[in-house]
């Protein structure tokens, strides 16, 4: 997608599905699963693989050497791939399209065009962590947390149109041609005019907004591009016009601009509301992890505030820090009641489920565990 002489985009979009279990995140997927495996499974090269399930850097790099056009990771689990920085770290360039280098030595790898879609589904506390950590990924993640749906009639149920979606999709991919020669979409000056209408609104809203509602607007320039230039392949396919598609008129560029204000956006909004923990839940998430990850049966207040928290806070908070632990179920205070010269230390029993039944990051669950 190509909005100025220094503006592309490239057509990728990582996208998260939320719900809580059985909220019917699987079965929505399924359908275009099964269309994108079909077509998979009709390309006569050896460029197969579009569908990756495997997370891990090497994987994924092998099914870009052998589909260099990009692929799609799909997950249908808790995004624990996703936890720290040094993870995530090389999956930034694949937003973009860009060259990712990892591993060292003989194993180093490096990709000249890292084009990667995600697409998640996850439950809202699967993302806590990462919403409140890392605002430079999360921010690129086009969030979906719908209401459950009303039931339907079995006898209104209409039957599915897979053959005419599967066709467009064919009509997509024909065109989509090589990265070294790439289908190029423009935009004539009534979309142009639209995009400048967004921007400057964007712009303002921008300077008003803060942390993570920052970091989300900041990527909607790039975002609204994308799903316009997405919107017109898939109405050009759709229609099965002889004419190749662009350049975009002030339609799509539109839908694009309410698709994301209208409801891309405040569904992220409300993910946001429920999952992202204050500063002191999110230092005590960190201890857990960090107490599970080092498997102590008992720890210190000097401990976590010097090691577990890097000396970030000062004696006061970490007591608060604890005692949060310690309302969840993770900690229990050591009460010395023999007569003890001076003060006594301030000394914490970590519950040994915790290295067994809590997942990592979820320290508000760890109380259950206990009962």
């Amino acid at each position: 997608m190509r909005l100025g002489p220094r503006w592309d985009e490239p057509l990728v979009l990582w996208q998260a599905l939320v719900g809580p279990p059985s909220s019917g995140k699987s079965p929505a997927m399924a359908p275009m699963r099964a269309l994108l495996a079909a077509l998979d499974g009709e390309r006569d090269d050896e460029a197969k693989g579009v569908l990756v399930g495997e997370a891990s850097l090497s994987a994924v790099a092998d099914a870009i050497a052998a589909s260099p056009r990009g692929v799609v990771l799909w997950r249908d689990d808790p995004p624990t791939w996703l936890h720290g920085d040094a993870v995530r770290g090389p999956w930034l360039p694949a937003w973009s399209a860009q060259m990712v280098s990892f591993g060292q030595g003989k194993a180093q790898r490096r990709i000249d065009r890292f084009a990667v879609s995600l697409l998640l589904a996850c439950q809202p506390h699967h993302l806590a962590d990462l919403l409140a950590e890392d605002h430079e990924f999360a921010s690129r993640l086009l969030f979906t947390w719908p209401d459950p749906p009303a039931h339907c009639a079995l006898a209104d149920c209409r039957p599915p149109r897979d053959d005419e979606a599967l066709a467009a999709l064919r009509r997509i991919a024909a065109m989509a041609r090589t990265p070294d020669d790439p289908l190029v979409l423009g935009a004539d000056e009534r979309a142009l005019g639209t995009f400048d209408e967004f921007l400057s609104a964007l712009r303002a809203e921008i300077a008003q907004a803060e942390d993570l509602e920052m970091a989300l607007l900041g990527k909607g320039r790039g975002i609204v591009a994308r799903l316009a230039g997405v919107l017109e392949l898939l109405a050009w396919a759709t229609l099965g016009s002889a004419v190749p598609p662009g350049p975009l008129g002030r339609a799509p560029a539109a839908h694009a601009v309410r698709l994301w204000s209208d409801y891309f956006r405040p569904h992220a909004r409300a993910l946001f509301d429920h999952s992202v923990p204050g500063e002191r839940e999110r230092l005590a998430r960190r201890v857990a992890r960090w107490l599970r990850s080092r498997g102590l049966s008992e720890v210190s207040r000097e401990q976590v505030r010097t090691e577990a928290l890097s000396r970030r806070v000062d004696v006061a908070e970490a007591q608060q820090v604890l005692y949060r632990l310690q309302d969840a179920g993770v900690l229990q205070r050591v009460l010395y009641t023999a007569p003890l010269r001076g003060r006594p230390p301030n000394r914490w029993w970590v519950n040994p489920r915790l290295h067994t039944t809590l997942s990592a990051g979820n320290a508000g669950n760890a109380g259950k565990s206990r009962k």
